[in-house]
């Protein structure tokens, strides 16, 4: 019983949709589109699109300084009423505001209180640059009054090459090829790190807690033999340890990053590496590098 009314409303309103489309009666939206607005010396230029059907239609211009919506555009102010076909307007309103524009639609005498951004109003302000500026544009762009010359940008000219044009070229001195060479291969410089595992110099030392002792064990044992699968796993169960202080958590992730390195799981280790940077910002830092390059096609 309950699909009685919706079948009810498709009866009715099937009929009426097939008269509808074979008298050639089609939705048209009511209002303008395309609307735009520019600055123009002390004016605002406002043009738009009339819509399809403008029979018995006229068109309200309105202004208020907020943005122009249902709810307050009772309290705009009415600036002029256009016919169609106009399609342009120009308003000269104060210029030390900034204001909201809005083309309203009123067919057969009833206001169409439909507002939609950037279709039949503004979504921005309009925005009047100040009277100094105005005056500088305007004796700037006057030819006939004496200019000023203006500053350049540079300090000094670029300098002009006279007779055979470009210079030759000249090798560059072994200290230049050197620091050039730094820059642009890391692994001549020194944040480049060897594919070699590395110890923290904190865990140089045989001293230390229980937690120490057991890495001092893995780094010696399963890390120093490169059986990362199992150095990896007795890294990831000692972090698992309850109130480990935090140097030690970034020692850990750090050897797990080069596990994970020496397995290619280099996203995995970029990670790892990425953490432990907080505490061991230099170390780290180097086999990131290393991994970016290895991560980056040669081109």
């Amino acid at each position: 019983m309950r699909f009685k009314p919706f079948c009810l409303v498709l009866f009715i309103l099937i009929p009426h949709t097939l008269s509808s489309q074979a008298a050639g009666i089609s939705l048209q939206f009511p209002f303008v589109s395309h609307f735009n607005a520019e600055v123009n010396g002390g004016s605002v230029v406002l043009t738009w699109r009339d819509p399809a059907d403008t029979n018995d239609m006229v068109f309200e211009i309105r202004r208020y300084s907020q943005p122009i919506t249902a709810e307050n555009l009772s309290r705009t102010d009415l600036v002029a009423h256009i016919a169609p076909g106009i399609r342009v307007f120009t308003d000269y309103p104060d210029v030390d505001n900034s204001w909201w524009y809005a083309v309203i639609s009123i067919k057969n005498k009833r206001t169409i209180n439909l507002i939609v951004p950037w279709r039949n109003t503004l979504g921005i302000p309009v925005t009047f640059k100040s009277k100094d500026e105005i005056q500088i544009n305007t004796a700037i762009s006057n030819p006939e009054e004496p200019q000023s010359p203006q500053p350049s940008i540079r300090p000094a000219p670029i300098p002009f090459l006279e007779g055979r044009g470009f210079p030759e070229k000249t090798s560059l001195s072994d200290d230049a090829a050197m620091a050039l060479g730094r820059i642009l291969s890391p692994e001549i410089g020194e944040l480049w790190v060897s594919a070699e595992k590395e110890i923290l110099k904190a865990d140089y030392s045989d001293t230390g807690d229980k937690s120490q002792l057991v890495l001092k064990g893995i780094l010696d044992g399963s890390f120093d033999r490169s059986d990362w699968p199992a150095a990896e796993a007795e890294l990831l169960e000692l972090s698992t340890t309850e109130n480990l202080p935090k140097d030690m958590k970034a020692r850990i992730l750090f050897y797990k990053g080069e596990c994970r390195y020496f397995q290619h799981n280099l996203e995995g280790a970029f990670l790892s590496f990425l953490v432990s940077s907080n505490y061991y910002y230099k170390e780290s830092r180097r086999w990131m590098i290393r991994i970016y390059r290895d991560l980056t096609p040669v081109s």
